[in-house]
């Protein structure tokens, strides 16, 4: 009687497993045709009405502010000049490794942060 009652109990709920599958497929499906007749439906209102359709996308845009320097502030135009100095190895090491991380120079690093600290001790 044991081994029967465990093989009723699976079949009754593989049959339950079933009806979910079933009821989440439906669910899926007309969740699919609404969304598809929506869909239609506002198709077909931009294409009846075109000029209306773009003027609502245009007044419901928001407008962002351009936060990207033009071109002409993208090349630094700074005069440079050749020097001969001595500096640390592990700094000298430091920047090398970090420059070839970022695919640049490690001259051009340097020189970024002696430009920081100058542009900032320059305005205290």
């Amino acid at each position: 009687m044991g081994p029967n009652l465990s093989f009723m109990d699976a079949a009754a709920s593989e049959n339950r497993k079933c009806d979910s599958r079933e009821l989440k497929k439906t669910t899926a499906e007309s969740s699919a045709q609404a969304t598809g007749v929506k869909e239609k439906n506002v198709m077909k209102n931009i294409y009846n009405n075109p000029e209306q359709s773009v003027m609502e996308s245009l007044d419901s845009a928001v407008v962002i502010e351009d936060f990207l320097p033009p071109p002409s502030e993208l090349v630094k135009k700074t005069q440079k000049e050749k020097i001969t100095i001595s500096i640390d190895a592990d700094c000298i090491r430091f920047f090398k490794i970090e420059a070839e991380k970022h695919n640049t120079k490690y001259q051009t690093m340097m020189n970024e942060v002696l430009s920081q600290y100058a542009r900032h001790y320059a305005e205290t």
